[in-house]
């Protein structure tokens, strides 16, 4: 149950409107996009999957300025998006942000088969 909680509150940062390559599709509901989401999971489709993500819309839009302000020295530039000024940046945007989703679809479909629980204590104490 942790783990379905994990990722819910994983993918809602990513979820409000579907990617398609047709075309740009607004979920009505964030709980539609988290259902079809599990869907894609359900049926091994990555595509539909990755359909219940943002990317067209944030790898468009993003604010690079905002985002080295906010997180300045906190993450490497290198992990941030790319300016949206030029469409080059945008799918450079899309690209990244696919593959760090892909990523995450991964081990959370590889920490299903696991039956181990999940602990609240730290992986590492500092």
């Amino acid at each position: 149950m942790k783990k379905v909680f994990l990722l819910i509150v994983l993918v809602g940062l990513f979820i409000s409107t579907a990617h398609s390559q047709e075309e740009n599709r607004a979920f009505k509901t964030p709980e539609a996009a988290i259902e079809h989401y599990f869907s894609g999971l359900k049926q091994n489709n990555l595509s539909l999957i990755l359909e219940a993500c943002a990317i067209d819309e944030v790898s468009q839009r993003y604010d690079f300025a905002f985002g080295v302000e906010r997180l300045g020295g906190v993450i490497m530039i290198t992990t941030l998006l790319s300016p949206t000024d030029y469409p080059f940046y945008q799918e450079l945007n899309k690209l990244q942000m696919a593959s760090q989703l892909v990523s995450q679809v991964k081990l959370f479909s590889l920490s299903l088969l696991s039956g181990q629980e999940l602990s609240p204590a730290p992986i590492m104490n500092i």
